[in-house]
């Protein structure tokens, strides 16, 4: 079945922090959607991202204006911060969509241009491609199941998110020593 609400588990809720003379940081905790079945891992996986990514857009994104956003008010008082992601369903016609704007051609031939409804998996390249087609930057970085795979994976995901930072989160302020991602594999 493609019905989400059975296989909903909320462990992400909205949670407003404030410090005296700080603004107030609003934290989105990703929903964690179970897979029931043996094929729909790739659309439970693109549920949980976007139920992260969603309250962090701005209500001008185009992802709302693609997917009819709105929904009800949220912990931030945009109408679409606590939007639900899409259906099973929903993200199937939504790449449907993609496909007819020419968005992962060798997906939509491989597919037939059709996957609504059927119990076919997708994968990180159909993401990716649907994120791309509703304007959310995104990349498939593949890492192969070898030890040294693996050990550039750490370090790219920490580079990643030490460059998004703004500082540099390796290095040590005291003695001016750096630690390396690779450290804590």
């Amino acid at each position: 079945s493609t019905s989400d609400a059975a296989n909903v588990r909320v462990c992400g809720l909205c949670a407003t922090t404030s410090e005296p003379g700080r603004r107030a940081v609003r934290e989105f905790l990703p929903l964690h959607y179970r897979q029931a079945d043996k094929w729909s891992c790739g659309y439970r996986n693109l549920q949980m991202v976007l139920s992260s990514l969603l309250p962090l857009l701005p209500t001008s994104h185009p992802y709302f204006a693609a997917t009819s956003g709105g929904g009800g008010d949220g912990c931030n008082g945009d109408t679409h911060s606590r939007m639900p992601p899409p259906t099973v369903l929903d993200i199937q016609l939504l790449l449907e969509l993609s496909w007819r704007d020419g968005f992962d051609p060798d997906g939509a031939r491989h597919y037939q241009g059709k996957i609504r409804g059927k119990s076919k998996w997708i994968g990180a390249v159909e993401v990716a491609s649907l994120l791309t087609s509703l304007s959310v930057d995104c990349a498939v970085i593949q890492f192969i199941k070898r030890d040294s795979s693996r050990r550039l994976l750490v370090d790219f995901v920490w580079q990643y998110y030490d460059a998004q930072s703004g500082f540099d989160a390796c290095q040590d302020t005291e003695n001016g020593q750096g630690a390396y991602a690779s450290d804590l594999a």
